[in-house]
């Protein structure tokens, strides 16, 4: 049966509008779960840093423990340098005990500074760690309703492609199948343009000038006229 490519290229046409529109759809599909990774990314870094300021927590703690068993330790320290003071007897060796006595309290005075010192920062880290959960709690309740949105999108976008596959499917099966086996290679292979317009006198899609004779040949539309270096099928907007 001979072909009518009269009738052909038309329905190559509308059929390559939707296989544009089904690879456009099914694009958006693909990439909208990505869409959520930058919010996964930024909840991880967050408990990322809320594990660091806890660490930070804990070796401010166990700082300020080490300080006051120093401290209670030199505090005792003292109370029996006070106790021996009751066993002196010569005046001398009072005088270097009491001095002895003020130069730990002294170092001792430098121990709860540093104590004070070490419980702001502690409380600053605190404060921090606060600060950075209830960021992650926003990011996390940001992902939730992104996800929602996403998914809802993603159904939408699914049936849209269901639609416009059947609508692809009713125009494909009108196509002679020896026509339809040379489009659906190119579209497979020449970045989803398989049949492109002639443009002043050249190819469409990869731009080679054309002879007069192989516009001619696509004029009498007795054959699938194609581009000899794309191989792309020609037709004309007349």
């Amino acid at each position: 049966m001979k072909i009518d490519y009269d009738k052909q290229i038309p329905l190559l046409i509308k059929l390559q509008e939707f296989d544009l529109e089904l690879s456009k759809l099914r694009q958006d599909k693909k990439s909208m779960p990505l869409q959520l990774e930058a919010i996964r990314k930024m909840i991880e870094e967050k408990k990322q840093d809320i594990q660091s300021a806890e660490d930070e927590i804990k070796a401010v703690k166990v700082e300020i423990k080490d300080k006051e068993l120093e401290l209670h330790n030199a505090e005792d320290g003292i109370k029996k340098f006070q106790q021996q003071l009751l066993q002196i007897k010569t005046n001398k060796e009072y005088k270097a005990l009491l001095a002895e006595i003020g130069g730990k309290k002294a170092d001792n005075s430098c121990i709860e500074d540093e104590i004070l010192d070490l419980m702001d920062k502690l409380d600053q880290k605190e404060l921090k760690l606060n600060r950075e959960k209830g960021s992650l709690k926003e990011i996390e309740k940001e992902f939730q309703q992104e996800e929602v949105k996403i998914k809802k999108k993603m159904q939408e976008v699914e049936d849209a492609i269901k639609k416009e596959a059947a609508k692809r499917e009713e125009i494909a099966s009108k196509i002679d199948s020896e026509v339809l086996s040379v489009y659906t290679k190119l579209i497979n292979n020449q970045d989803g343009l398989a049949i492109v317009p002639v443009v002043d006198e050249a190819c469409g899609g990869c731009h080679l000038s054309l002879r007069p004779q192989t516009i001619n040949e696509i004029k009498r539309a007795q054959i699938l006229v194609t581009c000899e270096r794309c191989s792309r099928i020609f037709y004309l907007n007349e």
